[in-house]
């Protein structure tokens, strides 16, 4: 097999972007043992520059690093070069196994730890050093039809295997497609558990990775429709071109307004005067709108962190091949939360008042946290 070849074999495997900037040179110490390329490299997949020796192809791995400075043109220029004495992990962080080359490193990582499998014959290599015996053994086989020998290389094909039902997917996108719609996987690029429910693995994520976030994630992100409804009535506030002459709501649409008018849902506010209704969760200061200052207080400090786990998610989705509605629902979710932070940071509320602690409810459930924070979202939209 050719560099080429393998080099074809690699791209079919479709690594993504973010894990490409996972691999990375590491010194190497008298205790580390370290895996030799597992075969006779000449060219950079690179810049494809060709190479003498495996030794030259290996130093030369440094200058196409972000953080290369130019010391290989200034202290050893095109001479003899000093023993190579750095690695590649594996990203994993449950793997140990260390590497020379960037390209046994990244196939060691796709057929370990990404589910994909090489086939070829009827056989199945997950071992990548396997597969390359097995066509050093074909190769003798087909002495007498070297046509045969390339052609038995491209037999060499990735498919990726799911873990859980076993089916066979040609391409990574359809796998993780498949993973997504049928056994869910954690939006966390580093943590790889699957799911059957998509509640539980929001729930394993929140639980998992945000454990100071006290709130209850998968409740907010189910109740994810008050969040259009407050992106869209934003929108018609500020861009309507139509107006209710009694309660003075905007609608960028005429057939919008016509339908406010027919379902009789118009109501005339003074927006200087808040609206009063029931609170989402009662607190023991008896404060009848929708939170009260304690609540807010509480708020304003976990907003922040809800806020974040959302941008971790919505910033790992074109890495996990999530659908683009759902994306542009976490992209809504931000807007409106830092809309929402704001206001609660600006907004001069008539009735709040500073009390004792000890006249509100000391203790909130993650759960109900969850529902002031919901029912804070339905109160801005009802007075927008």
């Amino acid at each position: 097999m050719d560099d080429d070849a393998e080099q074809d074999i690699l791209g079919r495997m479709s690594m993504t972007p973010f894990e490409e900037k996972l691999f990375g040179l590491v010194e190497r110490s008298d205790m580390d043992t370290v895996i030799p390329p597992l075969r006779q490299r000449e060219m950079c997949p690179v810049c494809r520059r060709m190479f003498p020796s495996v030794h030259h192809r290996a130093w030369h791995q440094f200058i196409h690093l972000e953080s290369y400075t130019g010391f290989l043109d200034k202290n050893y220029g095109t001479g003899d070069l000093p023993f190579f004495n750095f690695f590649v992990p594996c990203p994993n962080s449950d793997c140990s196994l260390k590497f020379i080359d960037f390209t046994d490193a990244k196939f060691h990582y796709l057929l370990e730890h990404q589910c994909c499998q090489l086939f070829c014959c009827g056989f199945r290599f997950s071992d990548y050093s396997m597969a390359l015996h097995h066509l050093i053994e074909a190769e003798h086989r087909e002495t007498r039809a070297p046509y045969r020998r390339h052609k038995h290389v491209l037999n060499l094909h990735p498919l990726y295997v799911c873990k859980c039902c076993d089916k066979m997917w040609p391409t990574r996108m359809e796998y993780t497609s498949h993973l997504q719609g049928k056994h869910n996987m954690c939006p966390d690029p580093m943590c790889k558990h699957l799911f059957n429910d998509n509640e539980k693995t929001i729930t394993h994520f929140f639980e998992h990775h945000y454990k100071h976030l006290f709130m209850d994630g998968r409740y907010i992100l189910l109740n994810y429709n008050i969040f259009l409804k407050y992106d869209k009535t934003q929108e018609e506030r500020s861009i309507g071109t139509y107006h209710c002459e009694n309660c003075y709501r905007r609608f960028k649409q005429r057939s919008d307004l016509h339908d406010h008018v027919e379902a009789s849902d118009c109501v005339a506010i003074d927006r200087k005067v808040l609206c009063t209704f029931p609170p989402a969760v009662p607190c023991k200061c008896g404060y009848q709108f929708v939170y009260c200052y304690h609540q807010r207080d509480i708020l304003l400090r976990y907003l922040p962190i809800f806020r974040e786990a959302l941008e971790h998610i919505a910033r790992e989705a074109p890495y996990s091949e999530m659908p683009e509605d759902v994306i542009q629902i976490y992209h809504t979710m931000l807007r409106v939360l830092a809309d929402v932070n704001y206001r609660l940071n600006n907004e001069k509320y008539y009735y709040y008042q500073r009390t004792n602690s000890s006249k509100h409810s000391t203790k909130f459930s993650p759960k109900q946290v969850s529902k002031i924070l919901i029912g804070a979202v339905e109160y801005f939209v009802k007075i927008m």
